[in-house]
């Protein structure tokens, strides 16, 4: 039997946070940090805090990172 990978993830917060890495400032400091593991922990974060789509701005990005 295979087993599919699911994302608990929809697809519209996907688009969201993809759009979200496209800000200026988040663009620079991701060329700036070399562990993109913080990338993954800001999706891990925003997927178990349940975010609402409007919620998906630079300032939750940056406070996810601080948690």
């Amino acid at each position: 039997m295979k087993r599919k990978s699911l994302s608990s993830v929809l697809l519209e917060h996907h688009k969201a946070f993809f759009r979200l890495l496209e800000y200026p400032v988040i663009k620079g400091f991701l060329a700036w940090v070399i562990n993109l593991n913080l990338l993954a922990m800001v999706i891990a974060y925003f997927s178990q805090a349940s975010l609402f789509l409007w919620q998906y701005q630079r300032i939750h990005f940056f406070l996810a990172l601080y948690q």
